[in-house]
C-alpha cells in the first residue's frame, strides 16, 4: 500500500520535481563555495528559501519528519539572515551538514514513487542541527531559542468575523511559487469536506491553462458556504505558499461580476504573458513515437502516389504535407532537448565527495554545459559519467605527494567538455593525472587469459580491456573502485544509445574518455544505400565525402585494396564481400560502384556500394536481444527501420564497418 493517499498522489510528481530542483540549487551554492566555505547574504537567503519551501511542501505531503527537519534548518538560516557574522568558525560544520541533508533528500526523492515507500527518519540530523544552533546563538539566549518539536504555522486573525453563511475569500500566493492553479486545486480538495457549497474563481483549476496566470496577477477567489467557517478559514490560511488570506464583500469579488466579462479578462491574459506548461515525459515519448509512425506512413503514401502515376498529387504533397511534417518533427525534437547543465550539480557532488574521501585537492571544470540534446540521453548519462569521474579522481589523479615529486601542481584538474558536432554530441572527461599504464593493463589481461603473451596489439586495443566486466588494474578493493564494474556500465550505456567511446592517454599527462552520442535515440538522419537487392542506412554524421570510381587511384597489397584520397591510402570495404553476397569480383566489373568516404572516431575508410538512394530520417528499431553485441560487432548491423514501400532497411554502425575495413591491414 502506498504511503501517499489518492489525493496526494496527484501532487507527488510536482513535489518530487520541485524538491529536486530546490536541492540542486542548494548543491550549486555549496559547490560554488567548496574551497572557502563562505556564504554571501544572497546565498543565505536562497538556502533559507529552499528550507522554507521544502518544509511547507513536505508538510502538505504528510512527510512530517522531513518537514520538521527542514523547519529546524530554516531556523538556522533565520539566525544567519539576521547576523551572517555568526557563521564564522562554523562554516565546515554547516557545509558538511547541508551536504548530508542534500544527499538524504535526493535519496528519498529517488524512491518516493515506489509502492513500498516509507519515509526514512531524519531525526539523526536533529541533534547536529541543535548543536549548530547552540553554537550560533549566544549562551544567554540559548534556552529561549530552542526550536519547537513540531511545526506550528502561526494562524493570522481574519480581518472580519466569519459566520455560518456564505463568505468570500481572496488569497494571494507567494511570488515565484509556480503552478498556482495546482496549489489552489489541492486547497479546494482539503476544503470540500467542510463545505456545503464551494465556488472558485478561476474555475476548472486543473485543466484551465490560463488559471495560473490569472492567480499570479489577481489572486484566487473562494465562495464558501460552510457549517464550520472557522475551520474552513484556517485551511485556506494554512495552505501551502499562501501569503495572505482576506475575507471580502461579494461586490469586491468576481462572483458579483458578469461571467462573460470575467472570462474575457482571463482569456486576455494569454496576450499579456507567455505561458509555460509542465509536460510529463511519458507523454512526450508517446508523441515522438507517433511522429516515427507518421514518418513511416508518410513514406508509404508517397511511394503509393508515385507508383500510381499521380504526379500532380505528389507535387502537392511535397509542397504541403512534407513541410508540415518536417516542422512538426522539429518542434517535437526541440521540446525534448534539455541542457547538460541539469546534470552538473550532481556530477560536481560526485567529484567533491570522492576527492574529500581520497584527500585530494580537485578542481572540476565544466565547458559547454548549455549544450542541449535529448532528455532520454541526458537521463542515461549520469551513471556512466559518475563512474568516469570517480575513476578519474581515484585511479587517474595522483596524491599530493606524488604530484609534487613529479613537479606538478598539488591541485588536480578534471574537465568535462560538452559540444555538438556533425549531428551528434561529444562528451569528454579529461584529467591531468598519471595516465593509463598500458604495460600493467597488458599483464592483467594475460593473467586473466584474455591475451596471449606474444600478442602484438596497440595501446588503443589494450585500453578496450578496461571496458570488460570485472577487469580492474587496482589491487585493493575500496568502496569507490577496484571491482571492475564502472567502465562496463559506461560501455553498456554507449552501446544501448548507438554511441561510441574513445580512450586517449599519455603517461604523466592524463587520460581522456570521449563519448560520442546521437542527439536523439529514435529518429536518426541517415543515408540510404543499396547493395544488390538489400537496402541499408548509414548515419549522416559518419559520411565525409562521395568519390567517383577511378581505376587510377586504386592500389592493391596482397588481397587488400586501397584508395588514394587526399594523400592518404584508405582501405576499401566492399559491402557485397562483407555480407558474402553474390556480386562482381574484378575491379573492371566493379567500376559502376559508388564510393563513400567514412570518417568516425579518428578512422577513415572507403565503402563501396551499388547505389546511393537518398538522405532520410529513419526510425531506428533495435535488434532482438539474441542478435546484439557479438552479432553487431561482426556484421556492423545495429538495428533496422521500415521504408515507405514496406521493405526492411538494415541500419549500419559506421564504427564497426571502419574496424572491419582496417582489420588485418595495420
Amino acid at each position: 500500500m502506498s504511503f501517499f493517499d489518492d489525493s496526494l498522489l496527484d501532487m507527488l510528481d510536482v513535489y518530487i520535481y520541485e524538491s529536486n530542483d530546490l536541492f540542486e540549487q542548494l548543491d550549486r551554492i555549496l559547490l560554488t563555495h567548496q574551497q572557502d566555505h563562505a556564504l554571501t547574504k544572497e546565498d543565505i537567503h536562497a538556502i533559507f528559501r529552499v528550507m522554507h519551501t521544502t518544509k511547507s511542501s513536505s508538510a502538505m505531503m504528510n512527510l512530517t519528519e522531513i518537514a520538521n527537519c527542514m523547519h529546524r534548518l530554516e531556523d538556522v538560516f533565520g539566525i544567519l539572515r539576521d547576523d551572517p557574522q555568526r557563521l564564522q568558525s562554523h562554516e565546515d560544520t554547516l557545509f558538511t551538514l547541508l551536504y548530508d541533508v542534500s544527499d538524504f533528500m535526493h535519496q528519498q526523492l529517488d524512491i518516493m514513487k515506489q509502492e513500498s515507500y516509507q519515509p526514512a527518519d531524519p531525526s539523526f540530523f536533529i541533534k547536529r542541527i541543535e548543536e549548530l544552533m547552540n553554537a550560533l546563538q549566544h549562551k544567554e539566549d540559548a534556552e529561549t531559542s530552542k526550536i519547537p518539536k513540531q511545526i506550528q504555522k502561526p494562524i493570522p486573525e481574519p480581518e472580519k468575523a466569519v459566520d455560518a453563511n456564505t463568505f468570500y475569500l481572496h488569497l494571494l500566493y507567494e511570488e515565484g511559487c509556480m503552478m498556482e492553479n495546482v496549489r489552489a486545486y489541492m486547497m479546494v480538495l482539503q476544503l470540500k469536506p467542510l463545505c456545503q457549497q464551494l465556488q472558485t474563481y478561476p474555475e476548472e483549476l486543473e485543466n484551465n491553462k490560463d488559471a495560473a496566470s490569472y492567480i499570479q496577477q489577481h489572486g484566487f477567489y473562494l465562495a464558501i458556504t460552510s457549517d464550520h467557517p472557522e475551520q474552513a478559514m484556517k485551511v485556506a490560511q494554512n495552505a501551502l505558499f499562501v501569503q495572505s488570506c482576506k475575507q471580502k464583500a461579494l461586490k469586491d469579488t468576481p462572483f458579483a461580476h458578469d461571467e462573460k466579462k470575467m472570462n474575457k479578462k482571463v482569456g486576455a491574459l494569454k496576450e499579456q504573458k507567455e505561458t509555460f506548461l509542465s509536460v510529463r515525459t511519458d507523454k512526450l515519448d508517446e508523441l515522438q513515437n507517433l511522429i516515427g509512425e507518421m514518418m513511416i506512413a508518410r513514406e508509404t503514401l508517397k511511394v503509393y502516389m508515385q507508383t500510381t502515376g499521380n504526379d500532380a498529387m505528389v507535387d502537392f504533397y511535397k509542397q504541403t504535407f512534407d513541410k508540415l511534417y518536417d516542422h512538426l518533427e522539429e518542434v517535437v525534437m526541440s521540446i525534448r532537448l534539455v541542457p547538460m547543465a541539469i546534470l552538473v550539480p550532481k556530477l560536481s557532488r560526485v567529484v567533491h565527495d570522492v576527492a574529500v574521501k581520497e584527500g585530494k585537492d580537485v578542481v572540476f571544470k565544466v565547458e559547454g554545459e548549455d549544450t542541449e540534446f535529448d532528455k532520454e540521453i541526458v537521463d542515461r548519462l549520469f551513471e556512466p559519467l559518475m563512474h568516469l569521474l570517480r575513476n578519474a579522481v581515484d585511479h587517474g589523479l595522483e596524491s599530493k605527494e606524488e604530484r609534487l615529486r613529479n613537479k606538478k601542481s598539488s591541485q588536480c584538474e578534471i574537465i568535462l567538455n560538452v559540444e555538438q558536432s556533425n549531428g551528434e554530441v561529444k562528451i569528454q572527461v579529461k584529467d591531468d593525472g598519471r595516465g593509463l599504464n598500458a604495460q600493467r593493463i597488458r599483464e592483467k589481461a594475460i593473467a586473466k587469459g584474455l591475451l596471449a603473451e606474444d600478442a602484438q596489439i596497440s595501446d588503443q586495443e589494450l585500453y578496450q580491456f578496461l571496458l570488460m566486466p570485472g577487469f580492474s588494474t587496482k589491487e585493493e578493493v575500496s568502496e569507490i573502485s577496484g571491482r571492475g564494474v564502472g567502465l562496463d556500465v559506461v560501455k553498456q550505456m554507449i552501446n544501448s544509445s548507438n554511441g561510441r567511446l574513445a580512450i586517449q592517454s599519455e603517461a604523466g599527462k592524463g587520460t581522456s574518455f570521449i563519448l560520442y552520442l546521437p542527439l536523439t535515440l529514435s529518429i536518426i538522419p541517415a543515408l540510404i544505400i543499396r547493395c544488390h537487392t538489400i537496402v541499408y542506412a548509414i548515419p549522416i554524421h559518419a559520411i565525409e565525402h562521395f568519390c567517383p570510381w577511378d581505376t587510377n587511384v586504386f592500389s592493391a597489397q596482397g588481397q587488400h585494396v586501397y584508395y588514394r584520397y587526399k594523400e592518404m591510402s584508405l582501405p576499401v570495404l566492399f559491402l557485397d564481400e562483407l555480407y558474402q553476397q553474390v556480386g562482381d569480383k574484378t575491379m573492371q566489373e566493379r567500376k559502376n560502384k559508388t564510393l563513400i568516404i567514412l570518417n568516425s572516431q579518428g578512422m577513415k575508410a572507403v565503402l563501396a556500394v551499388d547505389e546511393v538512394i537518398e538522405t532520410r530520417n529513419i526510425v531506428d528499431k533495435p535488434l532482438p536481444g539474441v542478435l546484439q553485441d557479438t552479432y553487431q560487432q561482426h556484421t556492423g548491423i545495429s538495428g533496422y527501420s521500415l521504408l515507405g514501400d514496406g521493405h526492411i532497411c538494415y541500419d549500419l554502425r559506421a564504427e564497426t564497418l571502419l574496424k572491419n575495413a582496417w582489420k588485418g591491414r595495420e
